[in-house]
This record gives C-alpha cells, sequence and structure tokens, in this order.
C-alpha cells in the first residue's frame, strides 16, 4: 500500500510542466475540491509563492493527504487568484463539475474576477458603470448565457431582474445579479432544490467567462497556460521600456535662452484620472527629458 501511495504522489507531482522560473510578484494559489456525494465545496492550500513549482507542490501536498490518500471521491482545480483557474481533475475546465467550481470561487470571492467581466477601474459617470444580470432559460436546448445590463440604480436594477427571472412566464430561469466594477453576487435564482439548487448558477458564470469573454479555458500546469508573469518577463520588459525611453531625446543638449516648463502627465487607461507628478523649469532640454524619462520609468 505504500508503495502504492508514492507511486500515485509521484504521479500528481508531474502534474506541474513548468521551468520553476522565478515570479515577478508573490501569486496566491488555491485548491477548489468538489465532494462528488454531497457536492460541498472548499478551499485547499492557499498560500502565495515565488514560484509556480513551490506552489504546485504545496497544492499537491494538500489534495493528497486531505482526499487521494484518503480515498474520497472528490474533485478539485487548482487556480491563482490573481490569474486564472488553470487545472482540473475532470479533464477540461469547461467541464460539468469543473465549471461548478469556478463559478463557486468567484461567487465565494475566492477567485479575482477577469477585468472584462468586473473591472475595478470603471468611474462613477462611465456609462458602464451599472448592475448586471447573468441569466439563461434553462427551458431551451443549447440556452446561450446572457448579459442583460440592468442600470446603475440598485432598486430599479433588482426590480429589473425580478421580471427577468421570477414567475411562470418568466423570460429566464437562472440567474444572478452583479456589478461592473464591483465583485459582488446578489440573488442567485434556479429552479433546482437542496444540495444543486446553486449548481447552475456556478455554471453560468463559468460558461459565461469561458463562452463569451473567450478566457479561462485551457487547461494546464505552467506558468504560460496559468498566465504568470516570469520575472525574466518583467526584466525584459523594463528593458524594452527603458531603452525606448531613452532614446526619446534626440537634441543637442545645449542650454536654452530661458527656463522653460516641462510636464509629466499620466493618464490611467481605464479609469482616465489624469494626474501631473512632474512640473518644473529647466534649463536644459537634456536634463527635463532625463528626469521626465527617469519618472515614467520608475
Amino acid at each position: 500500500m505504500e508503495e502504492k501511495h508514492k507511486s500515485a504522489l509521484k504521479k500528481m507531482r508531474e502534474i506541474y510542466t513548468g521551468k520553476g522560473d522565478k515570479l515577478y510578484k508573490n501569486y496566491v494559489f488555491y485548491a477548489v475540491t468538489y465532494d462528488k456525494n454531497t457536492h460541498a465545496m472548499g478551499q485547499l492550500g492557499r498560500s502565495g509563492h515565488y514560484t509556480m513549482k513551490a506552489a504546485m507542490n504545496v497544492l499537491v501536498t494538500y489534495v493528497y493527504n486531505n482526499i487521494v490518500s484518503k480515498h474520497k471521491e472528490m474533485a478539485y482545480a487548482f487556480f491563482s487568484y490573481e490569474t486564472v483557474p488553470f487545472h482540473c481533475s475532470e479533464g477540461k475546465l469547461d467541464g460539468l463539475l469543473c465549471q461548478r467550481m469556478i463559478g463557486h470561487a468567484l461567487r465565494s470571492n475566492w477567485q479575482r474576477a477577469d477585468k472584462k467581466m468586473i473591472d475595478p477601474w470603471i468611474p462613477n459617470d462611465d456609462v458602464d458603470y451599472q448592475y448586471v444580470a447573468y441569466v439563461r432559460d434553462d427551458r431551451k436546448k443549447d440556452a446561450e448565457v446572457v448579459r442583460v445590463n440592468l442600470t446603475n440604480n440598485w432598486s430599479a436594477a433588482v426590480a429589473r431582474y425580478n421580471t427577468l427571472v421570477k414567475g411562470q412566464t418568466a423570460e429566464y430561469t437562472v440567474g444572478i445579479v452583479s456589478h461592473t466594477r464591483q465583485q459582488n453576487w446578489w440573488y442567485p435564482q434556479t429552479q433546482k432544490t437542496g444540495n444543486l439548487k446553486f449548481m447552475d448558477v456556478n455554471v453560468l458564470i463559468a460558461e459565461y467567462c469561458q463562452k463569451k469573454l473567450e478566457v479561462w479555458k485551457d487547461d494546464g500546469a505552467d506558468e504560460k497556460t496559468a498566465a504568470l508573469k516570469t520575472k525574466k518577463d518583467w526584466e525584459d520588459e523594463l528593458s524594452k521600456a527603458d531603452k525606448k525611453l531613452k532614446g526619446l531625446f534626440k537634441g543637442s543638449g545645449d542650454t536654452l535662452h530661458q527656463k522653460y516648463t516641462f510636464s509629466v502627465f499620466y493618464q490611467h487607461k481605464r479609469s482616465h484620472k489624469i494626474t501631473v507628478p512632474f512640473n518644473a523649469a529647466l534649463w536644459s532640454f537634456k536634463n527635463a527629458m532625463l528626469k521626465m524619462t527617469q519618472l515614467v520609468y520608475q
């Protein structure tokens, strides 16, 4: 039996196929578990790591000790909180049990939503800042998930949502309310009861991500599939940016006949917020460019 356990653990450790490169920051990894009998879900091994290899060693050990070695009928999936789910014990990530775990991780806020779904930088006065409903009519074969824009007023949004999913004549049978900027979830609606009551809602959310947003579909335990940026990737990006910035100035560096005021303006690409971190009068265009490019680089 001991040899069998060692063999099983060794096979699990082979799930990771990356190179063990150091990551550019501390990423949080965890596993979601799914009991095939009770349909209960839980979280295992949540911890931060600077290499995916170390993270996978922790996750595999947790899953092996808590599930495999105890012969529990459970499925599991591995996630990186900041990026994506990247491995499911049941096969492809668009499988039923895998989708249930993905949807549950999002609804429980264990997983950060893709910015295509929830963008924390949307300003209050933007037209996209509003409550939304994810809905589907399960009475129809091959029905697709639909996102319905509600309104930015809470009461009106809930009233609109209720007309979509409640009652015998409702247009949809499954749904949930969310927001385009806040990762919150309200009023899950389904026609099922018991332990499976909200599983359709979990699948609804995962399916929208995979089919409509084209994310969270790739299964593979390596840095690229898990969308992790390595330290080398980051250093390469910085080197290219530094070279580009240093190449901007094409002048002679001569002293100017008077002091000119130079400024740096930042505009956030998603919130559109503008800041001015540099505004100074200088005698040299070359010195001004040096200060401004150093600031932008840093």
